[in-house]
């Protein structure tokens, strides 16, 4: 508690010394190492647990973060295997190894995996997070639409679900779905910047001047420093001269 990591490894040696069976003392100990980044003697911690005792999730997961730390990721797949196998409803074992093989880049591993996550929980909205951005990896927006789409079903409170949707399906030029999108996220999110910047550049990517122009100038007026948001989503709006008269009489009137 004290962040004392040299007086904590003192008293957890003291506590194996006092009884060399005590599991508890050997999980704390190797927390302790791994945060001081000695990874391989806090799996040595972790490793002997589970020959004192059942093997426990805690101690196969850490030592995987470990070995992944370490860069042994054969190694580290192998302790996430064991995990899922010990508890197949912890989805800290799940996202361990879909995260693990995607920074890999080995997407198709890493959708196989959270496929399986999903037959198992399929209200995890973490493994529909990952599913909607594995399909975005592999470039399958209809696929990684259906999954941002559960994760608003599941958390409609989450800004970020519903940009994420709208943002895959303008990936596939679905300009009215995406609008659709948007809409409805404002019945959550009043006033949000984010929102009416997309409106305004789907709206004026439809040729409705009106609303287009209604919305950038809402938004501009909420925060002109986040104009960038209609560059990166909308460039060919951005970089129309009519566009830019406006966003550069707003500019003006600061």
């Amino acid at each position: 508690t004290l962040k004392d990591c040299r007086k904590a490894l003192e008293a957890y040696d003291f506590a194996i010394i006092s009884d060399d069976a005590f599991v508890g003392a050997y999980l704390e100990k190797g927390k302790v190492l791994e945060r001081l980044g000695y990874y391989e003697k806090a799996i040595e911690c972790y490793v002997l647990t589970l020959r004192l005792e059942d093997p426990s999730t805690f101690a196969l997961l850490r030592a995987g973060k470990c070995y992944e730390k370490l860069g042994e990721f054969r190694l580290a797949k192998k302790f996430y295997k064991q995990c899922i196998d010990q508890d197949s409803l912890l989805d800290k074992g799940w996202l361990a190894i879909v995260k693990l093989y995607k920074r890999q880049k080995k997407y198709e591993p890493a959708l196989a995996y959270v496929k399986k996550a999903i037959n198992i929980d399929n209200t995890n909205i973490k493994y529909w997070k990952q599913y909607a951005s594995i399909h975005s990896k592999l470039r399958d927006f209809n696929s990684a639409a259906i999954g941002y789409t559960k994760c608003i079903e599941l958390a409609d409170y989450n800004l970020q679900h519903w940009l994420n949707l709208a943002d895959t399906l303008l990936k596939i030029a679905k300009w009215q779905d995406a609008r659709k999108v948007l809409e409805n996220a404002t019945e959550f999110f009043h006033d949000e910047v984010k929102l009416n910047y997309r409106l305004a550049g789907i709206y004026y990517k439809t040729l409705d001047l009106e609303k287009g122009a209604f919305y950038l100038s809402t938004a501009l007026r909420q925060d002109a420093d986040s104009v960038g948001i209609l560059k990166d989503t909308f460039p060919f709006v951005y970089f129309n001269p009519d566009i830019q008269a406006i966003i550069s009489k707003h500019s003006s009137k600061i």
